[in-house]
Parts: C-alpha cells; structure tokens; sequence
C-alpha cells in the first residue's frame, strides 16, 4: 500500500540530535465508511460516534552519511500499529506493515476500526536484527503489552547487497507526548507526529600515527566481546530491567560465536586497514585528524565504565572496572601492526544508551598505543530530512464569508474584484505554487499587495515573527457557458521527494464547499452564472 494518498513533503537542513531519526507524519482522516467498529470503555460502537476511519503516514528517512561508512540507516521495512489508549492487552485498531520500503519517504493508509484516544507506534527495520528467543511473533494481533517486552539479539542481520539496517521504534515521551493522540468527530482531519529513534548504540574506531617513520601502520582486526544478550525494540533499557549474569554473554562463551562484527568502516576494504593520519601527542584527537578505522552496532548497555579522565583518556585500569562490572561492560580488542612488530589492546567501553556512539581515539606512536574513549549523541549532521510544513487553512479576506464563485470580467481593471480571494500563510521557508484548472488563471499577490511569481512565492516569517501571508486570486478566463465545464480546483503544491509535485491540504476543515456531499481538502471554484433561474443548462 504505497503512496495511496498524496501528502505533501519539504526538504529543510538541520542538525538532529539523539532521539530525533525518523519522523513520522499522520494523517487521520476519519469518514463513515471505516471498517466495522470496536466498542469503547462505554459500550458506544467506535468511540464517540461508531465510525472507524483510516490514518496516512508519511515516513521520512534520513539520508546515508557522506563517508564511506554503513550507516544503517536506510529503511528496509515499517510496521505501524495504533491501539486503543490505555488496552495494553487488546490487539491494535489498526495495523500496516510494509517489507518493501524504499529509502525516502512511503505513504500509507491505515484502516482504523474506531477512534478517539489512540496510541501510535511505529518499528522500523525490526528484521534488521535477529529477534530474541523469549520474543513473541510481530503481526496484526500483538498487543501493545508484548511490544512492550519484545526484545531484539546483539547483531545486525546482514542484507545480500551488503548493507545493514538498525532497528527503530517510537518511544513514548512525556505525559503521553509522541505516543497518544485524540482523533475526534469534530475534526475531519488531524496531524499527528511521531519521532522514531533508533534502538541500538554505536562504536566507531579512529586512529592516527605519530613517529613511526616509514613503517606501514595498520590495524589488523577489531571484536566485540561481552554485553547484553539483546535489548528491548519499543522501551529504553536500564540497570534494572537488566541483571548479570542473566542477561549478559556468560563468562567463557565462544567469543567465535558471541563477538560482535566490527567491521572495516569502508565496506570495499578488509582487514587489515592502514592508518593514514598523522597527529602529535598533545593534538586532541578528533574525526578530523584521524581515519576512521571501523564501526559496529550494539545494544545500548546500563553497565560500563564510569569514571571521567581527561579528554577520556583510557588508563588499564580505567574506572577500576571489576568483578561483574568488568564481566557486564563491553570489551573491545583491537590489534594492530607497525612496520613488522604487532600489539593487542583491551578497552572496556563505558556504558551507552540507544541512538549513542562510543568514539574510541587511538595514536600509535611507535610500537605504543594511547587510547581516548568519549561517548556522544549519535549525530546527523546536515541531512536532508523530508518535513512536512507548517501552514494554515486558506481563509477568506472577510471572515466567514466562504463563497466559491468569481465573476468574470473583461475589463482588467476589474478582474481582481470580481475574483475568487483566499489568504494562505505558510511559516515554513519553503517555495509553494498556486495552481488552478479548467477555465481559469491564478495571481498571487504578497501582504503588500505586490505581484508575485515562481520563486518570489515563499513561505517564511516576517520581522514580527507572523508567517508570510499572500493573497491567491482565482480569475474566470470567459463568461459563464451552459454548455462546458465552469468550475475548477484550486491547488497549492510543493514538490515532493521525488522531484513530482504534490498538495498541501488547503481546506483541511472543509469550511469552503461545506454543503458538498463529499468533502474535499482543495477548494471548488465555480464561475458565476449571470441568469441562474433562466432555466439554461448549469453544467459544472
């Protein structure tokens, strides 16, 4: 179910930090014709009014990284659920789920089987990773309570193009934020957002060299050893929904089949990967001044390393990491090689929360490696995200007064006043055009009053922080002819993902051709009829 009803995307640049990956965009649109309604808490069908309805999403997917690096992020498959508020054990009202998703931005229509106040989720990539054994199936009837216990293995299922993908989920926020939405009879159509955040942490591996003259640095293999077993897809983990050694690699397991891949970052090459970069001792070691050596992805660990050194300077006895602390903590080994002599170095890495990077720095100076451990945001830096934007209703220029006819005119002095009117505003800073068919032709005016065209025709805000308002008129070409087509839709488009352009809902609350049977998010434009009791043909 794939693109079923055209919602509008914008392309903007920001950084997005930690939990802001995904974002999901809902649209619910609840009409009469839904599926067979469940009963509520009161024994009314459907909620408040036994109509079920349906919900669009829109999924926007953030672009690869711009290094040679298996970023993870691209979307392989989407579940989206949407449960009765409060029914942790009941299965969903609604469900879609979708194993063909192309990375960018898909469009779907959930069917709802009543509505009022839901919960919504969305998982994505939950094929990416081995499920763990204790996890229940993932299909139309798992409720909201198994979802809640469902929990994902340690290593990422490899794809047969090469690429991975990270498991995503939406998490609940504050009292209900980013998870419970009241979908009423009162509103025809509602936006919900949702951000989804990936339910894995990450390790990268950089390393520079300092005075090893004209031996070959390279570093020879990386494993990931320890740790949980698995972490939960939908709930952050902490210290006490985890226990050693239950939930951890128990002491002495086959590190052949245990270990964690920790893979050259550059997927064209393998092990061994020379190190390029050259940096002094007293230069702080960043992704700048160093190669980028290899990377992992891991569930996020309550229990590591605790203590602070300067500039996360890694000391053998870093945080006195011992006894079930030293068992439970990630341990990473790396070995390396210089000119003809080898070295291997254990690190025990510090706890790390989903959607967290661990950066491990290392300089090898000589035969000698110093090793700095810092964990941060996993940040996405400058991408290109699609984002719906944010804009109003067309309105009127007099309040209330929703007519939809314009009069046509010959005299070009008169046209304006004779025309179809409506204000848009748009805050978002995002190029938007007015289009119109049948027997018509639009001007857009800016607030004073100014012709504008093509790129001129901007959302935005002004000095006093209002979004930018214009004026859309809507002008008849000819007279009114009994015998043709006089009406056409007023449409206001961006251009989408794909280059293609698609509307923005301008009459979201269907105040302009209220009396219509069936309600429309555009505006109907008809032109004036000069003799409408003349018995004449009224074609539209």
């Amino acid at each position: 179910m794939r693109r079923a009803y055209p919602i509008p995307i914008l392309s903007y640049r920001l950084i997005r930090r930690f939990t802001a990956v995904v974002t999901v965009l809902c649209l619910a649109a609840c009409g009469s014709d839904g599926p067979a309604a469940l009963p509520d808490e009161d024994g009314n069908e459907g909620g408040s009014d036994g109509k079920g309805g349906e919900v669009t999403v829109v999924i926007a997917a953030p672009q690869t990284e711009t290094r040679a690096v298996p970023s993870g992020d691209e979307i392989r498959s989407v579940r989206i659920y949407a449960y009765a508020h409060g029914e942790t054990d009941q299965p969903p009202v609604g469900y879609l789920e979708d194993n063909d998703f192309i990375t960018g931005v898909g469009t779907y229509k959930i069917n709802l089987s009543r509505r009022g106040q839901l919960d919504f989720i969305a998982l994505l990539n939950d094929g990416g990773v081995a499920q763990a054994a204790s996890a229940v199936a993932l299909d139309g009837n798992t409720t909201l309570a198994q979802l809640n216990a469902y929990r994902i293995g340690r290593q990422l299922n490899s794809y047969n193009d090469g690429g991975c993908a990270i498991p995503m989920s939406t998490l609940e926020g504050e009292n209900g934020e980013n998870r419970t939405f009241t979908l009423t009879e009162s509103i025809a159509s509602q936006y919900v957002r949702l951000t989804a955040t990936r339910a894995m942490s990450r390790l990268r591996l950089y390393f520079a060299k300092h005075n090893t003259g004209r031996a070959t640095v390279q570093i020879t293999g990386a494993t990931l050893t320890q740790g949980p077993l698995s972490t939960r897809l939908l709930v952050d983990e902490d210290s006490e929904s985890l226990s050693y050694p239950d939930d951890y690699v128990a002491a002495g397991t086959d590190e052949e089949t245990s270990a964690i891949a920790v893979a050259p970052a550059n997927t064209e090459v393998s092990y061994p990967v020379e190190v390029t970069d050259v940096a002094a001792p007293d230069t702080k070691l960043t992704a700048g001044n160093t190669t980028l050596v290899a990377a992992a992805y891991m569930p996020e660990n309550p229990y590591g390393a605790s203590n602070v050194h300067p500039d996360g300077l890694y000391e053998d006895e870093y945080d006195g990491t011992v006894g079930n602390r030293r068992l439970s903590a990630y341990k990473l080994t790396v070995t390396y090689r210089v000119g003809d002599s080898e070295g291997e170095k254990d690190v025990y890495l510090p706890a790390v929360d989903r959607n967290q990077t661990v950066n491990v720095f290392g300089l090898l100076s000589g035969e000698d490696i110093t090793l700095y451990v810092r964990v941060a945001d996993w940040i996405v830096e400058e991408v290109t995200l699609p984002q719906h934007p944010t804009y109003s209703d067309c309105r009127p220029e007099t309040a209330g007064h929703y007519s939809t006819t314009a009069r046509f005119e010959a005299s070009e002095g008169n046209k304006l006043d004779a025309a179809f009117l409506c204000i848009f505003e748009m805050s978002t800073e995002q190029v938007f055009t007015p289009t119109v068919n049948g027997p018509f032709t639009v001007v857009v005016q800016n607030s004073a009053h100014a012709v504008v065209t093509g790129n001129q025709i901007k959302g935005g805000t002004g000095a006093d922080g209002n979004p930018l308002s214009y004026f859309i008129y809507v002008i008849p070409t000819r007279d009114y002819d009994p015998s043709a087509v006089n009406e056409g839709y007023l449409l206001i488009t961006i251009p989408d993902w794909t280059g293609e352009n698609e509307p923005l809902l301008i009459n979201r609350e269907h105040k302009w051709n209220a009396g219509d049977n069936s309600q429309d998010d555009r505006i109907r434009i008809t032109i004036e009829n000069p003799s409408p009791d003349s018995g004449e043909n009224t074609n539209t």
